[in-house]
């Protein structure tokens, strides 16, 4: 049974046997959802298209509008829940 409680596959590219996070890239529960659910190189992807918003838009990493909106676009991108609980504030 301890194989099976091991099991699991990434909720992007659907890989079971990629690389999982070893921490929790954003605070709170959804760090926990995203180190849980995705692998390493669906992680590194979005590392690349965040950083593309950061710079197209000139995302000012201090103001909770926007990392409240590139808080949106990663669970977009993860599909993961649209949720307003906050940990950020």
């Amino acid at each position: 049974m301890a194989a099976s409680e091991n099991a699991w596959t990434c909720r992007r590219c659907g890989r079971s046997d990629a690389p999982r996070l070893d921490w929790e890239p954003w605070p709170g529960d959804l760090g926990r959802e995203v180190r849980e659910t995705v692998c390493s190189s669906c992680w590194n992807e979005w590392m690349t298209i965040q950083t593309r918003i950061l710079n197209e838009y000139r995302v000012n990493v201090l103001h909770p509008d926007h990392v409240r909106a590139v808080r949106e676009q990663m669970c977009r991108f993860f599909d993961l829940p649209l949720e307003e609980k906050s940990s950020e504030q």
